[in-house]
């Protein structure tokens, strides 16, 4: 009654059998013309039976008469036409030259036909894609083909297969297995074909297998001969490995990693890894910021700063500076009645503020860098004389005034001592200040002085001054 069709057509002939309502199906015996096809067997219908306008019957080409399995075979189209008297059927779209004499062609229900399409549709998307064939439009062509090529770089038409061997080729998992009956946990043999010594060094092996598998340790050293891997004492494995066991070596090199990790050498002044940002324990502290040292470098002058800051501290110096004009004088003198310096008192014609320096004395202490004032406290005491030489003037003048920088600038520590006696008059003032904040660096810089003047505007009279050997300067100060 017909061919034997293949596994896959028999159960739709076997539905056929059952259903001859929903399908039938008929030997094809003539081409009258293109894209129409006879089967006398199917005449006599009526023409409205198999070519209705909204749900035509489906003509399925069930088997092509070359037995091949070429197209039109496993085609299906709908009937447009259909002539009842000679069962003569049109249908367009049909491959491989159309249908031909010898086909066996099954007329399939738009219900049950419907069916069909979708599993045709679905074995459309399961079907393997050509190798490499750069379409998007199914699963499978994502999935690829066995027979597709490695490609190394991402394209919205390569598949699935491609990228592994893409990732494959380029040797970013390169397997191995052991090869060692005498293997250590720190050194055995491979089936690794690399014969250059060094090659593998610093990259990670990853074991697949065995008692190890899923531990992961970098190569030291690898030799070509044997392919023999060795590891780090403290990054070795912790059981023996066994011949067969498999693994895979990561050639994402270690070697940057590892030399991050490396201390660099001390004050080594480079910016070229992390671990020179970070510094050697060694390190020495810095102060200045600049492009070349490191954390540690840093951290320990931050430390030292602040060190110097905790370790501050006051001082006080009581200083006598008439002492060096005294210098190794042997003393007369019971503390009644100090000297006076200089042993000749000076003399002076001035007559205008800050007129002569009778005294004057630096005091010389913490020269390294600028002391910080806290107080300062004074015993002064001097003594005065007008000398009449016949001018307009009657009084002798004196202060005494100090300086933090040499002399360039000085601050009157005493109000004006006016004194007419024409024999020398002691003069006193004792108490506290803050005439002066700081003292600059540098030697000779703190200094001392009385001077004195007359009020004769013509120059005539004189006035004459001399300095206590018991005048006394106390200063408080910080240092580190």
């Amino acid at each position: 009654m017909y061919p034997v069709f293949s596994d896959e057509a028999k159960p739709i002939i076997d539905f056929i059998e059952a259903n001859s309502g929903l399908c039938h199906g008929g030997l094809v015996t003539n081409v009258p013309a293109a894209n129409q096809f006879t089967i006398p067997t199917l005449a006599g219908l009526g023409n409205a039976r198999f070519a209705d306008v909204v749900a035509p019957f489906q003509a399925f080409v069930a088997w092509d008469a070359g037995a091949l399995g070429a197209l039109p075979q496993g085609q299906m189209n709908p009937v447009t036409v259909y002539d009842s008297v000679t069962g003569t059927f049109t249908a367009l779209g049909f491959g491989g030259g159309g249908i031909a004499a010898g086909d066996w062609v099954l007329l399939v229900h738009p219900s049950i036909a419907g069916v069909l399409l979708a599993i045709a549709a679905v074995e459309a998307k399961l079907d393997l894609p050509i190798p490499d064939a750069g379409l998007n439009t199914r699963i499978a062509e994502v999935v690829g083909n066995l027979a597709s090529t490695a490609i190394y770089t991402k394209t919205i038409t390569a598949d699935s297969i491609r990228y592994l061997k893409g990732l494959l080729d380029a040797g970013i998992a390169i397997s191995g297995a052991v090869n060692d009956a005498g293997a250590a946990i720190t050194d055995f043999n491979t089936n690794l074909a690399e014969a250059t010594n060094n090659h593998y060094n610093n990259m990670l092996m990853l074991m697949l297998t065995g008692a190890n598998a899923g531990q992961s340790h970098h190569i030291q050293t690898y030799l070509g001969a044997g392919g023999n891997c060795a590891f780090v004492a403290g990054d070795q494995w912790t059981d023996l490995p066994v011949t067969g066991n498999i693994f895979v070596i990561l050639p994402a090199s270690m070697g940057h990693l590892i030399a991050m990790l490396t201390v660099p050498a001390v004050d080594v002044g480079t910016n070229v890894l992390e671990r020179d940002v970070i510094g050697n324990k060694a390190d020495a502290a810095v102060l200045v910021v600049s492009a070349v040292n490191s954390i540690v470098a840093y951290v320990k002058g931050i430390i030292q700063l602040v060190n110097a800051i905790f370790t501050l501290k006051v001082h006080t110096v009581e200083i006598y500076p008439v002492a060096e004009d005294a210098t190794t004088t042997e003393l007369a003198d019971s503390g009644a009645v100090p000297p006076y310096y200089p042993a000749a008192p000076d003399v002076t014609l001035l007559n205008a503020a800050p007129g002569h320096a009778a005294w004057s004395e630096d005091i010389n202490f913490e020269q390294d860098g600028t002391i910080n004032l806290i107080s300062i406290y004074l015993e002064l005491e001097w003594e005065t004389m007008f000398v009449d030489n016949g001018g307009a003037g009657v009084n002798s003048i004196s202060k005494m005034q100090i300086s933090r920088d040499a002399g360039a600038n000085w601050v009157d520590v005493t109000d004006d001592f006016t004194n007419p006696a024409l024999v020398a008059t002691n003069h006193i003032r004792q108490g506290a200040g803050l005439w002066i904040t700081t003292v600059v660096a540098g030697a000779n810089k703190l200094m001392l002085r009385l001077v004195h003047w007359t009020d004769d505007a013509g120059g005539t009279d004189a006035s004459s001054a001399q300095v206590r050997a018991n005048t006394k300067m106390v200063i408080t100060y910080r240092k580190s």
